[in-house]
């Protein structure tokens, strides 16, 4: 009574599987898997010159902007769009603490 009398043979990923299951920390136990949904959206923008951001924080809207330090203007594109988000975030921490922020980048390569 109450056993199962026949056996299963799993395959490699589902072994794999399994041994990820066990060793899930107990401290994540109860937390959800999936990402919670988006509180916040930033929107940045960077240029040659500088760069820009909207943050749609509930029902204001932050506003950012700056013009970049020679050293940055010398940078590649990509790099200036990431710094963009960074300073955007830095900036804005104080509301987007602990919240879902869904960052837009007209740089599919960032």
């Amino acid at each position: 009574q109450g056993q199962l009398g026949c056996q299963v043979k799993l395959s490699n990923q589902a072994v794999r599987d399994v041994k990820l299951l066990a060793a899930f920390p107990r401290r994540w136990n109860g937390s959800c898997i999936w990402p919670p949904s988006v509180s916040h959206v930033a929107i940045t923008d960077a240029s040659d010159e500088g760069c820009g951001a909207l943050i749609h924080a509930g029902s204001s809207v932050l506003q950012q902007q700056g013009r970049w330090a020679p050293g940055m203007r010398r940078k590649h594109i990509m790099v200036r769009e990431l710094a963009a988000v960074h300073f955007a975030l830095r900036a804005a921490r104080p509301v987007l603490q602990q919240q879902v922020v869904e960052c837009v980048i007209d740089n599919s390569a960032a």
